[in-house]
């Protein structure tokens, strides 16, 4: 069981929560944490939140439990989008206040009738405690393609070019047709040489100079990364590109890490990582 208490400001992201006799992934008394990318299967209940808010539940499998997911206790202002909801036994979503969740973009398979949206639609396992409404469910996903991208965000202006090392593991996959690098405000910052490498995948690329848009690293052939595979990566920056001083950085898209990374002068850190988007 993966369980937050009393705790904010989390990401709970690629656990495998199963076979649990109580509950998969349980939030109690917890704000302002992203739940993204985990599977909670075969429990009794699948996903389970407990006077907690301002939540983020995205793109996890909540399947094959008893019951799916189980909102109570003024679980308010909380957001559910893009999960696979689907072949709970008893039900798939239970919540005690419909109106206080957005609830869509959801995926509830080809075999249950259960709420497209439930921020309108209350269910209960037992109909004497409240009506139990049923509407027709779609047999393919109701939300259009959400474009796969992998961004770390801007970083911080403590900043050198030099070579990073380390792994980037993505949650969905991505065709990649250019790497971003950020810079730091009024400089040049940007990526001179990129390689990824790993499963299947050797591909490095080098920049074209102060062209154009030369702040991006353009991949023709675009490459692809596969969803839960990690790669390796090598990027050599020019100038002053933004960096986050992190050795990991879980984010709702993937994680990446930082191995090694060597500035122009000779110096080695462990906590480098490229502000970078792919796209």
């Amino acid at each position: 069981m993966e369980t937050l208490g009393y705790s904010d400001n989390n990401y709970l992201t690629c656990n495998n929560a199963s076979s649990n006799d109580q509950r998969g992934i349980c939030l109690v008394h917890s704000d302002n944490n992203n739940v993204t990318d985990n599977n909670a299967s075969s429990n009794n209940r699948g996903i389970y939140l407990y006077d907690s808010r301002d939540n983020n539940i995205t793109y996890n499998d909540v399947t094959f439990n008893k019951r799916g997911f189980w909102l109570t206790g003024s679980s308010i202002n909380n957001t559910i989008a893009n999960n696979s909801i689907h072949n709970n036994t008893e039900y798939d979503f239970y919540n005690d206040q419909p109106e206080n969740v957005t609830a869509e973009y959801n995926w509830w398979g080809t075999t249950d009738i259960d709420a497209i949206n439930a921020s309108i639609y209350d269910y209960y396992d037992d109909a004497s405690k409240g009506i139990v409404d049923y509407v027709p469910y779609l047999t393919e996903p109701p939300w259009p393609p959400v474009p796969s991208i992998f961004d770390t965000g801007p970083g911080t202006y403590r900043s050198i070019m030099g070579t990073h090392t380390g792994t980037i593991r993505p949650n969905k996959t991505i065709v990649v047709h250019k790497m971003y690098t950020y810079p730091c405000v009024g400089t040049g910052g940007h990526t001179e040489y990129v390689r990824f490498y790993g499963t299947d995948l050797d591909v490095n690329k080098t920049w074209n100079g102060y062209i154009g848009n030369y702040h991006n690293i353009i991949f023709d052939p675009p490459i692809t990364l596969q969803a839960k595979i990690t790669y390796n990566y090598e990027i050599r920056t020019g100038s002053y590109p933004q960096v986050i001083h992190e050795q990991s950085l879980p984010m709702p898209n993937g994680t990446i890490n930082c191995t090694q990374f060597t500035d122009v002068n000779g110096r080695t850190y462990d906590n480098w990582i490229p502000a970078i988007k792919l796209e």
